[in-house]
């Protein structure tokens, strides 16, 4: 069975008090006309849950369900993460459009490869970690867009099969940080840095930077670990 969540017509926002299931039958959000805002808590996707092209802020995802939008392009937001979330659920566009994740607090886990969203990935604060990452238009834990980290963002690499941050994939003016888990992996920052900006390198391993770019009027800090310039 479909659960289908409805607003009424005359409303553009559904403020959801308490954490959402989508069960093994799926769950689909809508609204009879416009599009509907939704803010909820954490978001559990067992079964596929369907944005239907309304644009939705969750306190975190969790689950392996599949999330998704419909016939417009859409846009998920995390924020004020009480606690650690993981999701091992795929993040897919919907027919011909483009889902979009953004995290402004709290830290989120994506662990699925398989994640073929490609509005891009936005991280202004808080901490998304991911285990994969390939070439610009390949499935991975960040579906197949570019990843933009800015103010107090941090991208958090686990595991030790990612050991290279593309240049297609990471947007040029970084900065935020990056936090190496894994203390027996060393990455390769491949992206050119634009300057006057802030960057960090968190954890306790090598973090390398291979582009060509330099950060003149800007700042580096090393909390922990090494930072080769190579």
């Amino acid at each position: 069975v479909t659960q289908v969540i409805e607003n009424s017509p005359s409303l553009s926002t559904l403020v959801i008090s308490g954490n959402v299931t989508a069960g093994s039958g799926g769950l689909i959000f809508t609204k009879t006309a416009g599009t509907l805002t939704i803010n909820g808590l954490v978001l559990t996707a067992v079964g596929a849950a369907n944005l239907n092209g309304n644009a939705a802020t969750f306190t975190g995802l969790a689950g392996s369900g599949s999330i998704t939008t419909a016939s417009t392009a859409t846009t998920v937001t995390l924020t004020s993460i009480p606690s650690a979330n993981s999701y091992s659920g795929t993040l897919l566009n919907g027919g011909a459009t483009n889902l979009a994740l953004t995290l402004t607090s709290g830290y989120q886990a994506l662990t699925n490869s398989n994640s073929t969203y490609a509005g891009g990935t936005i991280i202004s604060g808080g901490e998304l970690s991911i285990n994969s990452l390939s070439a610009l238009g390949s499935n991975s834990t960040v579906g197949t867009g570019t990843i933009t980290v800015s103010g107090n963002g941090i991208l958090q690499i686990t595991g030790t099969s990612l050991t290279s941050l593309p240049a297609t994939r990471i947007a040029a003016a970084f900065a935020g940080g990056i936090d190496v888990d894994n203390a027996t992996n060393t990455v390769t920052l491949n992206t050119t840095l634009t300057g006057g900006l802030a960057f960090a390198k968190l954890g306790a391993v090598t973090l390398q930077l291979a582009g060509s770019g330099s950060l003149p009027g800007g700042t580096v800090n090393v909390v922990r670990g090494t930072l080769d310039l190579n």
